[in-house]
């Protein structure tokens, strides 16, 4: 899994897109003190489904290799 993950090393492009991704969902997070728990957790999937769709092409990868490598741990512990 390592192999792949430096064959598609994340661009200036891909970090900035986090970057912003958490700024924003620190705001909102913040920011909703009057918002109910699933209002919350709703907006919350909405910037990650805006993120998804402004991801490139290596974020996308190099998301799905940890989220494997991720399933792979939980399901052997």
């Amino acid at each position: 899994m390592k192999n792949k993950l430096e064959m598609n090393a994340a661009s200036l492009e891909d970090i900035k897109q986090l970057e912003e991704l958490f700024m924003e969902l620190g705001a909102l997070v913040e920011n909703s003190e009057n918002l109910n728990e699933f209002e919350r957790l709703v907006r919350i999937e909405l910037k990650l489904d805006e993120y998804r769709l402004k991801q490139t092409l290596v974020g996308q990868k190099i998301e799905s290799a940890y989220a494997m490598e991720l399933e792979t741990v939980y399901k052997n512990a």
